[in-house]
């Protein structure tokens, strides 16, 4: 057997294993020579004991070196494994470096022109636009209509004969003439029953064409029971004549409905308004016109207009109380007021000033208002000639306005030479400062995103 390459291992020669084996033959039979040959090549003993020797002492080594193959694949296949993790990482790191963490922050500081004023402008509805020579807007009078009613309860009590009332229609299809009809003028129902006006009225002609007649009508004719009693009280009455025509043309041509019926004709002790009562009917409703005035004026003021609310005028037109009290105990008040005001558009007269700083604060043509603030002191109003003398303190901020996102798209991949240089070029920048993150990027990163803009 040939030596093994590891020299500490023992070396087992087959020479040696022959010489043990022979040592340990019986001697030769002279009887027979051909067994003695036999013996002497092949010596059973010998050769089991060579090959008990073989294994025990080589089958190790074989083994081992068998087993120290797969111990070297695994070292190599460790360390190409730790190479991959490193250069992925290291690859990762430069992404992130150069492609994720950049980031940039721009701050731009901008020109600016304080500018304060005390001035005195005229809103003139007779102008259309704005005057800056002689401080004049253009304004609009609004004029706004409301009506209420209310039902309050009586507080008096005492024997009491009403007559009901209502409203009735009067018709005419007598001529195309007008009618006057004076107070108290009866109105009989088909039972006899006389209901009277309660005030003067006049009657409009009716339509004649071709000899054909349209009646004409006037509708809401207060009227009233010609006697007090729950008898009056009725419902709607299809048709009631006027016996003052009675044996007259007229008499066919005149006539009357009460659409909605008579109510309040009573006899007994019952409710009624005192004095107490009205006043405070009076000036519920009053009070009642004046919030829904309130409410309506915001409703009525155009887009783009402002008013000064201390010259708002409110007046109460009419404030009338039925005394009369319903079949539900109670009586009624009614009432019609305005509203007017002077209105104006805020941004005339920013345009207005803005003019007058260009004038005297030298302000550049295309600066605006990054602040402003306007203060309106005790304006007065001619309500004939349609004028408001408004007093006002005007403080502003102009600057030239800029668009941060319009920025960002215009400097992202640029480096910090050519962004200083694009953005201290823009009208209206004063100066620019910029800081870049991490510490070793010297330019701007193409995302959006990571690009932080502060106007100051």
């Amino acid at each position: 057997m040939a030596e093994r390459k590891n020299n500490k291992k023992k070396i087992v020669k087959v020479v040696d294993i022959i010489r043990i084996a022979e040592d340990r033959k019986p001697k030769k039979s002279e009887a027979n020579p051909e067994d003695d040959f036999f013996a002497d090549d092949i010596n059973p003993k010998a050769i089991s004991e060579l090959e008990e020797l073989v294994r025990s002492k080589d089958e190790p080594e074989i083994f081992q070196e068998q087993e120290e193959k797969p111990k070297k694949k695994k070292k190599k296949s460790t360390k190409i494994l730790t190479w991959t993790v490193i250069l992925f990482l290291a690859a990762f790191f430069i992404y992130w470096a150069f492609y994720i963490a950049p980031s940039a922050i721009i701050n731009i500081f901008t020109k600016k022109v304080d500018w304060n004023t005390q001035i005195t402008l005229t809103v003139n509805k007779s102008i259309n636009q704005p005057d800056v020579s002689s401080l004049q807007i253009p304004g609009e009078i609004l004029n706004v209509p409301v009506n209420a009613a209310l039902q309050f309860t009586p507080t008096g009590k005492k024997y009491l004969e009403r007559k009901a009332s209502g409203t009735a229609t009067i018709f005419n299809a007598f001529s195309s003439a007008p009618q006057v009809l004076v107070a108290t003028t009866r109105l009989q129902t088909p039972d006899g029953k006389i209901y009277r006006l309660v005030n003067k009225v006049t009657v409009p002609g009716a339509i004649v064409s071709g000899g054909k007649i349209t009646p004409s009508s006037l509708p809401n004719v207060q009227i009233v029971a010609d006697k007090a009693g729950p008898d009056y009280n009725s419902g709607a009455i299809e048709k009631l004549t006027i016996p003052g025509f009675s044996g007259t043309p007229r008499f066919q041509g005149f006539y009357a409905s009460i659409p909605s019926g008579v109510s309040g004709g009573f006899i007994g002790n019952g409710l009624y308004p005192t004095d107490s009562d009205v006043a405070k009917a009076k000036s519920q409703i009053q009070s009642a016109i004046v919030d829904a005035l309130s409410a309506k004026l915001l409703t009525q003021i155009p887009d783009g207009y402002t008013y000064v609310s201390s010259t708002i005028s409110t007046s109460t037109i009419k404030v009338t109380v039925n005394t009369n009290v319903d079949s539900s105990n109670q009586f009624s008040a009614v009432g019609d007021g305005q509203e007017q005001v002077v209105v104006f558009k805020e941004s005339d007269i920013v345009g207005v000033l803005r003019s007058l700083a260009q004038k005297n604060a030298s302000l550049p043509q295309d600066y605006v208002e990054q602040s402003k603030t306007i203060q309106y002191q005790n304006p007065t109003v001619d309500w004939k000639l349609g004028k408001m003398t408004l007093p006002i303190n005007y403080s502003a901020v102009y600057w030239h306005p800029i668009d941060p996102d319009q920025i960002k798209s215009a400097v992202a991949g640029k480096s910090s030479s050519d962004l200083k240089d694009y953005i201290l070029n823009l009208p209206g920048v004063d100066k620019v400062s910029v800081s870049f993150k991490p510490f070793w990027v010297n330019g701007v990163t193409s995302d959006l995103n990571k690009i932080n803009i502060v106007v100051q």
